[in-house]
This record gives C-alpha cells, structure tokens and sequence, in this order.
C-alpha cells in the first residue's frame, strides 16, 4: 500500500518517454522526483563525483537513497569482486615491508599467488566452483604481468610508501566560499622515488580493457573535452593532507586481460586541466549540497533497465522503499531531538 502511495499520480512526474523508451509498447515506469534530504548534505565520495556527473539522479538513488541492485548470481565472482580479491591482494603485498625491495619478478610472482591463494581458500573454502577455479587462474595470470612490472619499478629506484591510504576527513577537507564539505577517498598505492624529489599516486583497475587516465576521466574531440571522473586530479589535489610532497604524478596500474596493455598508464594533463578538473569537482559538491538532483541526465546501469521494465520493478520500488523508510525515520529522529 505504501508502496502504490509512492507511486500515486501526486507523488510522480511526468512519464519520461524520450528518456526512458519503453520495451515493445510497454508503459514506462514514472520516475518519482527527489524528496529533500531532512539533514545538509556536505560530503560524498570521490567516486560518487562521477556518477554525478553521468546522472544526478543516479547520484540520488545511490548515494542519498542508498538504493543497491540485489541478486543471487553466486556461482561466479561478478567483476566488482573480481577485482575486489585483486586488490585485496595487491594490499597485502604493498603493507609487507620485506616486500618493498624485491627486484626478481620471480620472488615477487611467487608472493603474490601465495597471497591470492589465501584469499581464494578463505573466501571461496578448499573446493570452489568450476568458474571460480578459473577466474582465479585468470587473477594468477594477470599478477605475473603485474609482477614483472613491479620488480623493474623496484630496480628503476620505486619504493612503496603506502597503500589504502585513505584522505583525512575529520574535518572539510574540500571548502570553499560559503560551504564547508568534505571528500572522502581511500588512495590504492604511494609510491616514492629514491632520488627523495618523485612521488606516484597509483589507483589500481581491474577492467577487461585497460583504459588510460584519459579514458576514464574525459570524453569529446581534442578540442572540446569533457570531464566525467576526477578521481585522480582530487587525488592529486588532497594528497598534501598525507604529508605528500614533491613532484606528483597520478596513473593507472592496469591488470587488464590484454597481455600487450602497458601495466603502469600515467596521466599526462597540464596545470591547467587538473584545475579545470577541481573547479568542476567544487561546482558538483555545490549541487550535491543544494540537493540538485533533477532533471535525470542519463540512468545508468542497473536503474536504466529498471525503468525500462527490463527488469523486476517491484525490486526497484523496494529500493525506493528502504530508502524513504530510511530517510523517513530520520526526520522523526531529527524531529524528537529538536522537541
């Protein structure tokens, strides 16, 4: 009932056709419009900025509602997982100081599927399924091409000075005139040069292809781009709260399944794009705050096919549901503090 009450012709917008085809001759599902949030939103995540970006509204559903597509596809790791047992790997080897000088990517391959085989056996016990064996000969595979990197960057004069560092956020880490908000973000890796004057931020990817910073972060011709992550430019920018100094440079270590993928991809922007990236970085926190989350830009996976009818929209009404019950008993919360 409560339900059916959300979804009443007062609490929905118009059908938005051109947005949102319907499948066949179906009917569309109405996308119900934001309810404001009962306390100020003043931080988010730097991976929330892009999916901002992409979509307010998916913003909305995710990082206000937290609304989460649930499933039951348990027989194989999901690409989330995927490189989630990846970088948990890539974690433990970077916290083993006697790890930091190995310059024979045999003794590093070595480590490194020891590492993984723990993490397998204590996720998946002694027997796991067919596609999970396989997908861990896959992860093997991509550590020896990691491995081979990882001694050249150790006999080039790279060290690991840390990893899952995550950006201090006690305070606004991220203010600006008149608004005091905060970012939160974990780094994957720290490396320093020898020579006492280079550091590299190195944020792990896992994806099949292999994408550059540039890839990643803009889209458009050469001459009208267009940001769409800032993930490493924030990087760069807050890193000085770690007690980051020198010269920094931010990239990619990929472990792509393409053998021939350079493992280490820098980006190569000027001064004047990472600012360019920050000033977009500030005008998104302004709008997450002032709760600007419509018009919806363009849904993205899994809420497109939602919306479509392509899959179990009553799923979906039981996300918007958690997530008004939740903000519901806040208010209350909010309500009985102030009386």
């Amino acid at each position: 009932e409560r339900i059916e009450q959300f979804y009443s012709e007062e609490n929905s917008s118009p059908v938005v056709t051109t947005l949102l085809p319907p499948r066949d001759e179906g009917t569309p599902l109405a996308l119900p419009r934001p309810k404001p949030h009962p306390t100020p939103l003043t931080s988010a995540t730097v991976t929330g900025l892009a999916r901002y970006l992409a979509c307010p509204y998916t913003y909305y559903l995710e990082h206000v509602l937290k609304a989460r597509e649930v499933h039951d596809h348990h027989d194989e790791l999901d690409p989330l997982s995927f490189g989630n047992r990846l970088h948990k790997v890539l974690e433990e080897f970077g916290r083993n100081p006697s790890h930091a000088g190995l310059d024979d990517p045999t003794e590093v391959t070595t480590v490194l599927h020891d590492l993984l085989r723990g993490q397998m056996r204590r996720a998946h016990g002694t027997d796991p399924a067919a596609v999970v064996r396989i997908q861990e000969e896959m992860m093997r595979e991509r550590l020896e091409w990691f491995a081979e990197w990882q001694a050249v960057q150790v006999a080039d004069g790279w060290r690991i000075q840390g990893v899952e560092k995550k950006i201090p956020h006690d305070a606004p880490n991220f203010s600006m005139k008149g608004l005091e908000f905060t970012l939160r973000a974990t780094i994957d890796r720290i490396d320093v040069h020898e020579d006492g004057k280079r550091v590299r931020i190195i944020d792990y990817k896992t994806g099949e292809r292999g994408d550059s910073p540039e890839q990643v972060h803009r889209s458009g011709t050469k001459n009208n781009k267009k940001w769409k992550s800032l993930q490493l430019p924030i990087y760069r920018h807050l890193a000085p709260l770690l007690g980051v100094a020198g010269t920094i440079e931010v990239g990619f270590v990929t472990l792509s399944r393409d053998r021939n993928a350079p493992i280490y991809q820098p980006a190569l922007w000027s001064e004047d794009e990472f600012a360019g990236a920050i000033a977009i970085a500030r005008d998104v926190a302004r709008k997450i705050h002032a709760q600007v989350f419509w018009p919806p830009a363009q849904l993205t996976a899994p809420w497109d096919a939602h919306f479509r009818g392509e899959r179990d929209t009553g799923a979906l009404a039981r996300f918007y549901e958690v997530g008004q019950r939740e903000q519901a008993m806040e208010e209350q919360s909010l309500q009985r503090e102030k009386s």
